[in-house]
């Protein structure tokens, strides 16, 4: 069995995932040129190169259509399940232009607060300053020094026990709708992708390990299809497990910056995906690969022209 051959099994017996053949082929070259790596390093980087590029470049579709009894086309997944990708998120209870509001007045408490932080250490640096330079001129006892170096000391302290992630403040027509990070959460749409088929999935309950700020690119493993007749949509539950992973094509996608262009406002508060909320599961159907440098092998514009809804 080639080393190229190996990899390939290994990532499909872990993740039900089909390698391209050029594409494992030249990541595996791109990881050797930086360095060695023993098998089972080999492998982890490429699992890492997996999650940070899109499907369609990387991986063999894996959704299968048949239709069902009342001949409405449904999808077939392995039984082992399927790694998909998240290529859009949105809230359908909850109107896109609260939704920009919301994020907007995050963003800037966020940047008031640092400029308010910046000012306080301007303003006690200069204290500190002309304390010891009474100190170098013998002008005053260096307890003077001391005593303003505490205050400052025991102020950054308060300073920072504060809550820097303050909540955007809800307004009265808002209150009813519950709260994640600071947003309104309604019901949750997502767009998911073997790479050439794009799939609906719906939020009928609660699913409480995603959210509406889910980064685009993410990937996620599903267990198992439970689909909404007649139109078979598929049902987002306790079946979806988040993987993670951060294509370089969508870090500028950020909700924010979608919600701009869909009201047809400027994008200039959030230029680059930098969410925290990318939440990395290990289980039976991943393997334990995340954290390694990522080799970048290609340049992929987001192109879904070809893909079948």
């Amino acid at each position: 069995m080639t080393e190229l051959e190996r990899i390939k099994r290994v990532i499909y017996e872990k993740n039900n995932l089909e390698l391209k053949n050029e594409w494992l082929k030249l990541c595996i070259q791109e990881i050797k040129n930086r360095g060695r790596s023993t098998d089972n390093e080999l492998e982890e980087k490429v699992w890492n190169q997996v999650l940070n590029v899109q499907l369609s470049a990387c991986s063999n579709p894996s959704i299968k259509f048949e239709n069902d009894e009342n001949g409405v086309s449904k999808p077939i997944i392995p039984k082992e399940g399927v790694l998909l990708e998240v290529v859009d998120v949105m809230d359908v209870g909850v109107s896109n232009y609260r939704l920009w509001e919301e994020i907007k007045s995050r963003i800037e408490e966020k940047k008031r607060i640092e400029q308010i932080s910046l000012i306080q250490n301007m303003e006690a640096r200069s204290r500190l300053m002309d304390a010891h330079q009474l100190r170098l001129n013998n002008l005053e006892n260096s307890d003077d020094f001391d005593e303003i170096e505490e205050e400052e000391i025991e102020n950054a302290f308060n300073k920072t026990g504060g809550n820097k992630n303050k909540d955007y403040q809800s307004n009265d027509y808002t209150e009813k709708l519950s709260k994640v990070n600071g947003l309104s959460r309604g019901m949750l749409k997502l767009l998911l992708t073997d790479g050439s088929t794009v799939l609906s999935a719906i939020e009928l309950n609660r699913v409480s390990h995603i959210d509406v700020e889910l980064p685009l690119g993410t990937k996620v493993f599903l267990k198992r299809l439970n689909l909404l007749p007649p139109q078979n949509i598929l049902v987002l539950d306790n079946n979806l497990v988040v993987i993670g992973g951060k294509p370089a094509c969508y870090s500028k996608l950020t909700l924010y910056n979608r919600l701009c262009v869909l009201l047809g406002k400027p994008v200039d508060l959030e230029p680059e995906n930098t969410s925290e909320n990318i939440n990395i599961t290990r289980d039976n159907n991943s393997t334990d690969m995340i954290g390694q440098e990522i080799v970048d092998i290609s340049d992929i514009d987001m192109d879904f022209s070809d893909i079948e809804y």
